[in-house]
């Protein structure tokens, strides 16, 4: 969780996939610590990372129509079979 109050959020991420099917980051906004918390944004899918070795640090910005005061992110993943696996370095969220 990182203590917001800006609207201009920025992210970055490294990550590798191995038979994923799914590999999204999302970033919830909320007034308070405790939640609620409301989707806000998802810079990142299974598209930015390499398959089978490293990709590079990905980074994207956006302006949101508003300010939270909170700021958490969440990183969920599915795989195809046992051999899935979704390998995730360099994340950072900061306000710009």
């Amino acid at each position: 969780m990182v203590e917001g109050g800006g609207s201009s959020l920025a992210a970055s991420i490294a990550c590798v996939e191995h038979y994923a099917e799914v590999m999204q980051v999302t970033i919830f906004g909320s007034q308070s610590p405790d939640g609620p918390w409301t989707s806000v944004w998802q810079p990142f899918d299974l598209s930015a990372c390499g398959f089978a070795d490293w990709g590079p640090t990905v980074y994207a910005q956006t302006q949101l129509p508003q300010a939270w005061a909170y700021y958490q992110f969440q990183i969920v993943g599915r795989f195809v079979d046992w051999r899935g696996a979704v390998k995730v370095t360099d994340v950072s969220l900061s306000l710009q």
